[in-house]
């Protein structure tokens, strides 16, 4: 017999002795019908398997089997409802309970079991085996000491023998070696069994224990599965393949020839560590790139070792998780290669993923990082298509499993569908790129990668915003902050209330309780709640210190969890107290019980009674109790809550906290005998057995808590930074304020600021407050941000108390529609700014915390006081613009000299590059631009004849014209050469109109034929006749479908270009002098001799009327958005109306009659052209901020230029901002100084000019 044979025969002979000896005490104590409690030991879970079965077979009691699972969290209870289970059954003699290793948190579920141990002692009148191992038995003695006591006798030890353990060894490694092989790079894969996992590290531990030393091939595999098994311990993993790298470097230095089989398992240990640095790079956005780097070396050197063992198959299955660095990396070069060799690889060893991976990431990324859009669409496509064909085959290829294809696509369609969206946005087609987010976001799962979900929700909220869509792009932003904090992408959350995702399983998800600084007094809160003498309980902060984070994400997820004095608990959660007797019964009883609060409270205490008696404890939760004091203003509607307080404390298993704001605790002094009579606090509700303070953090603590939330999340900060952040927050009351900690880090952690200097240039911690509130402010929309803190501000009040305001109420006072009110409540009520509080007819707003007051309040008054200052400072600059103009004629350049000046103090009032129609002062700017265009002269265009109508193309590089001879010229703008001549049949061309992709050109002659002319080649493609007068106008459909006509016989026709259908509109009882179509293609607007407007809704015939000009409309004209219509008469006036309300607005600047009214091609101007020969630019509040010299004007597509006609000449003007303006200037003084003859006085001031900002 070998000494192995001998092990083995000894083992089974103690096993055997051993389980009678448990057999009879089983005997025993079930013939004593009392509760016994029995110890039995064995490290491994494969052999105590075993040895249940030959306890079944040896014991003539019928024992009950439990095993225990990880979300187990009551021992007591899971016993108790597993018996409850079999009732019906043959009653069970004994009771055996296993798998305590596998428990999620063993000292949570015994401390639990401690506590209620009598229980076990009344409940079960039966022997009860634990089988343990050596961490659940110690766990036992620390946490469950007293019914550990309970064990009869001495604990039962199954050992087992070295022989078996090392063959144990070796059967576990070489099984989860051959496991990785099979699965090469994709995940999810075969694994061992958690119970295979815990058997090695029993094994190993032992072997260690008695110096037992191992083939070196065999300790490598045993480290590296080691560290294959605890993946969610980074740290860990990475140590045990080291040393599973050294040992196997060790090995393969001995031989020459390495062994193919040594060099693959050298080669699978590599890629895990290549593994861990890529997760690495996920979690630790300071040092991605370092990551990356050493994740790419290991990857390398794990391809070498395929490649050397001459296994091309293994390189096939593990060369991607390369491609994803290097694209991480940036190194498009060696992706390109590596993408051809993939694909290569894939093709001789098809596997559908990796072959879908290689087009739609490897090559896919390439084609990003050179912009080749269509190419990137083409790729991601047939990467969608072969994977999404894979996973409706009935059969997968090859050694794909189901799990390995779900994990493939819960990941790779997501990366697939970004690359499409960004190729559909660069394409134009936004929407498109929408609908492939979103079925991203839906279908790709945040476990598998997170870094690649947060960037599809970036994506999708830019898009979405991008479209205006912002309460669609707020939720998404929202979600992803959300998975941000879960995930340990962001460490602080603002006064956000994450709704966090309970789907997710994974231990490096966040636990904000556990950072916050609050575990000692949620555990001080639950030991309260457990003790009798503790039924009331009054937490009182200052606002802001987190009492309601507190309870809602600390103590109340405890409380559900908890078993006390043998009663399960229930919390009952109340924040708002407006009908707070139908709130409290809806929770309670689960349903309103009608208006009478009597009976609704009668009913509330009947049911807390059946709970009771039910084994419940009932914990009744009154967040923002200082909100009932507010809706309950009178003594007597006090005295209803006050009865019903005592009631609930007379009850056995109901307990109660309060929790309020200190400044209004002086109110609970009315339950010391002055309403109402508390006995069960002796009448003193405010002593220490009841107020538990919640006070804010000390600096200490402040320090500590951002150490904490930091180094969670990755965010490392400068410890000298930490020390003046905390110095700062702690300024006026030596305390920090949580809430204050949050804003003031989210904002740190938007900017990045991570050292001292950068928070020190970025401005004190105002600053960063004021921010953090324009961010939220920003989500809004840009048309909304002026209204959004407007809406903030009418939320505080000057006593720093925060108004409650209805819906309704805040929509008068700012004027605004349902939509729009709706829009701006949703994101500030998502964001945590705002608290909303739901009523049964409207619903009410609050600002959410005292502390944001002041920021809000001092940002609108700093606003105030430098619009006044700048007020002052603008007058100052319209005086001088005038007067510079006046000087214009006597002194050209002189004018110029302080016009550009002038600028220069304007400059320093605005920030850089800001749109015209957001410029404080006209006059300046006007001044300048004048001043300019006069001195360098526009670009012109010379026409033969007279210019009598111009039509800019949509690529902005062409421009056609028409004049007296009836010839239309087609210009080239960059060369000023006409490229194409086109004869309109009439010597009078009336109208002209590019086709929106610049194919067509539609030609009104002054013979009231409209002619569709193709610019491919020349010719006439459709005539449209029969209008009976003369053509007012023509304009194309934005999708290009329609054409609509306007003529002087008073019908508006609307022609199908497809099918050649024509549509009438009629109302006018005169000539039809203008026409214009809406962007959206719903609205069509007529203007005629009558001075009336009239708004068709093309598919419903239905007409609006608008009335304001005397006389002749010359031209209407719809913004971008379709919301503004503009509209030029005869008098000289320019009037903007609001096509919804009917509201106008006048321009009255011409001095004859306004022939032509033009929006901007971002709707941000307004242009005009008279009788009196001048081109007028305006912003949208009327305000005139440049003038050209002609009679007719167009935008060229971008807006960036204006073309004008002044008899046979086009010129061609500038738009410029005040930053183009100074530019000009500036490069034309450079110029000017070049001449010789320039004194130096003048170049001396001229050369300060061009120092100075904005040159």
């Amino acid at each position: 017999m070998t000494n192995s044979q001998a092990q083995d025969h000894n083992q089974h002979a103690d096993h055997q002795q051993l389980l009678k000896q448990l057999a009879w005490a089983m005997e025993m104590g079930a013939s004593e019908q009392e509760f016994s409690l029995i110890f039995a030991h064995c490290n491994y879970t494969q052999w105590r398997d075993q040895l249940i079965k030959q306890l079944a077979e040896v014991c003539s009691v019928e024992i009950l089997p439990i095993g225990l699972t990880p979300e187990v969290t009551q021992l007591y209870r899971t016993i108790y409802s597993k018996i409850q289970s079999q009732l019906g059954q043959q009653p069970r003699q004994g009771i055996m309970v296993y798998g305590f290793e596998v428990v999620r948190d063993l000292e949570q579920l015994l401390r639990l079991a401690n506590r209620v141990r009598e229980e076990f002692r009344k409940q079960f009148h039966v022997p009860v085996l634990f089988w343990v191992d050596d961490r659940v038995y110690s766990q036992f003695l620390r946490s469950a000491r007293d019914l550990a006591s309970w064990g009869t006798g001495s604990t039962l030890d199954f050992q087992i023998s070295t022989a078996n353990v090392i063959e144990f060894i070796q059967q576990v490694t070489d099984l989860g070696f051959a496991q990785v092989l099979a699965a090469g790079g994709l995940h999810h894969g075969q694994n061992l069994s958690n119970q295979q996992l815990a058997d090695l590290r029993w094994a190993w531990k032992d072997l260690q224990h008695q110096q037992v030393e191992l083939a070196l091939d065999l300790e490598a595999s045993v480290e590296f599965i080691l560290g294959r098994g605890i993946p969610d311990d980074l740290n860990q993993s990475q140590e045990h393949y080291q040393r599973s790298i050294e040992l196997w470097e060790d090995l393969l230095r001995v031989y020459l020839s390495p062994d193919p089989e040594h060099l693959i398992r050298y080669g699978c240990v590599l890629f895990h560590m290549g593994q861990c640095y890529h997760t690495y790079a996920d979690l630790d956005r300071n040092q991605d790139t370092q990551h990356c780097l050493r994740a790419k070396d290991y990857f390398m050197r794990s391809h070498d070792c395929f490649e050397q063992a001459k296994r091309p198959d293994l390189v096939a299955k593990f060369i991607n998780s390369l491609g994803e660095i290097l694209q991480r990396l940036g190194l498009w070069h060696q992706l390109s290669q590596l993408a051809k060799k993939a694909l290569t690889l894939h093709q001789q060893y098809p596997n559908p993923v990796w072959l879908a991976h290689d087009y739609g990431i490897l090559a896919a990324e390439v084609a990003i990082s050179c912009s080749q859009w269509d190419f990137v669409k083409n790729l991601a496509t047939t990467a969608l298509e072969i994977l999404t064909d894979v996973k409706h085959s009935v059969q997968l290829p090859g050694d794909l499993t189901r799990e390995q294809l779900d994990w493939a696509w819960g990941l790779h369609q997501g990366w697939y569908r970004l690359s499409l969206a960004r190729a559909y946005n660069h394409l134009a087609q936004p929407h498109q790129g929408i609908k492939h987010l979103e079925l991203a976001k839906e279908q790709t799962l945040p476990n598998f990668n997170p870094y690649l979900y947060i960037r599809i929700l970036t994506e999708l909220r830019q898009l979405y915003f991008d479209q205006g869509e912002y309460q669609k792009a707020f939720s998404v932003k929202a979600y992803q902050q959300s998975i941000e904090y879960q995930f340990r992408f962001r460490a602080f959350v603002g006064v956000a209330q994450l709704s966090l995702n309970q789907g997710i399983r994974n231990t490096q998800v966040a636990d904000p309780i556990a950072a916050s600084g609050r575990e000692q007094a949620i555990n001080d809160l639950a030991e309260r709640i457990g003790r009798k003498d503790h039924k009331l309980t009054v937490i009182c902060g200052s606002s802001g210190v987190g009492k309601s984070f507190l309870l809602q994400s600390g103590l109340i997820p405890r409380l559900q969890q908890e078993i006390i004095s043998a009663r399960d608990v229930e919390p009952v959660l109340l924040r708002v107290y407006n009908r707070w007797q139908d709130r409290l019964a809806q929770k309670i009883i689960g349903t309103d019980q009608g208006r009478d609060g009597k009976k609704i409270l009668d009913k509330i205490i009947h049911q807390l009674q059946h709970n009771s008696n039910s084994n419940r404890l009932t914990v009744l939760i009154f967040d923002q109790f200082e909100e009932f004091f507010v809706e309950s203003p009178q003594p007597q509607q006090r005295r209803v809550f006050y009865q019903f307080l005592k009631d609930c404390l007379n009850l056995e298993a109901v307990n109660v906290i309060l929790a309020l704001r200190e400044d209004y605790i002086y109110y609970l002094l009315e339950c010391n005998e002055r309403l109402i009579s508390l006995d069960v606090v002796n009448n003193d509700i405010l002593s220490k057995d009841v107020l538990y303070y919640l006070s804010n953090f000390t600096q200490p603590q402040a320090k500590g808590v951002i150490e904490r939330l930091t180094e969670q999340a990755k965010f490392s900060l400068e410890p000298e930074l930490i020390e003046q952040l905390v110095k700062d927050l702690a300024a006026e009351t030596g305390e920090v304020r949580p809430i204050e900690l949050q804003v003031v880090g989210a904002q740190l952690e938007t900017e990045v600021i991570v050292t001292l200097e950068r928070y020190r240039q970025r401005g004190d911690k105002e600053k960063l407050v004021e921010r953090y509130l324009e961010a939220v402010v920003t989500d809004c929309g840009p048309e909304y941000q002026e209204t959004t803190w407007k809406l903030l501000f009418i939320l505080t009040d000057d006593k720093q108390l925060r108004p409650i305001r209805s819906e309704t109420e805040l929509a008068s006072v700012l004027n605004l529609v349902p939509e729009q009110i709706s829009l701006i409540l949703e994101i500030l009520v998502g964001s945590g700014l705002v608290f909303e509080i739901p009523l049964g007819t409207e619903d009410l707003y609050q600002l959410v915390h005292d502390y944001l007051v002041d920021p809000i309040r001092n940002k609108i008054e700093k606003k105030k006081r430098i619009l006044e200052q700048n007020k002052q400072e603008l007058e100052k600059l319209e005086q001088a613009g005038d007067t510079h103009l006046k000087k214009f004629k006597d002194s050209p350049f002189d004018a110029l000299l302080a016009a550009m000046e002038t600028g220069k103090t304007l400059k320093a009032m605005v920030t850089k590059n800001t749109p015209l129609k957001d410029y404080p002062g006209a006059s300046p700017l006007l001044a300048l631009q004048q001043i300019l265009d006069y001195i360098q002269e526009p670009r012109l265009v010379k026409h033969q004849g007279k210019v009598k109508q111009v039509a800019f193309m949509r690529d902005g590089q062409h421009l056609a014209s028409a004049g007296g001879d009836g010839i239309v010229r087609l210009w080239d703008l960059n060369t000023g050469q006409v490229q194409q001549e086109l004869k309109a049949h009439w010597a009078w061309v009336k109208q002209l109109q590019f086709s929106r992709d610049g194919q067509h050109l539609a030609i009104a002659a002054g013979n009231g034929i409209v002619r569709l002319y193709d610019l491919n080649t020349g010719g006439v493609q459709q005539k449209f006749e029969g209008h009976g007068a003369l053509v007012m106008q023509l304009q194309f459909s934005w999708d290009g479908q329609h054409l609509a006509i306007a003529a002087g016989n008073g019908i508006v026709r609307l022609c199908d270009l497809n099918t050649g259908q024509v549509q009438e509109l009629k109302g006018h009882r005169g000539w039809v002098s203008q026409m214009a179509l809406s962007w959206d293609g719903q609205l069509l607007a007529s203007a005629g001799f009558d001075g009336i407007m009239r708004v068709w809704n093309i598919k419903t015939r239905q007409v609006q009327e608008l009335k304001g000009h005397q006389g002749r409309v010359y031209q209407v004209e719809f913004s971008w958005d379709s919301q503004l219509l503009a509209s030029a008469g005869v008098n000289g006036i320019v009037r903007l109306w609001d096509v919804n309300t009917g509201q106008v607005q006048a321009f009255t600047d011409h001095h004859r009659k306004v022939d032509q009214v033009k929006f901007s091609p971002d709707g941000q101007l307004l242009a005009s052209a008279g009788g009196d020969r001048t081109v007028r630019l305006w912003d949208l509040a009327g305000r005139q901020i440049a003038q050209f010299d002609g009679t007719q004007m167009v935008f060229n597509p971008d807006g960036t230029q204006v073309a004008t006609i002044d008899g046979d000449t086009i010129k061609l003007w500038r738009v410029d901002t005040l930053d183009g303006l100074l530019a000009r200037g500036c490069a034309y003084l450079r110029s000017y100084l070049k001449h010789s003859y320039v004194n130096p006085e003048l170049k001396a001031f001229c050369d300060r000019l061009l120092k100075g900002e904005g040159c």
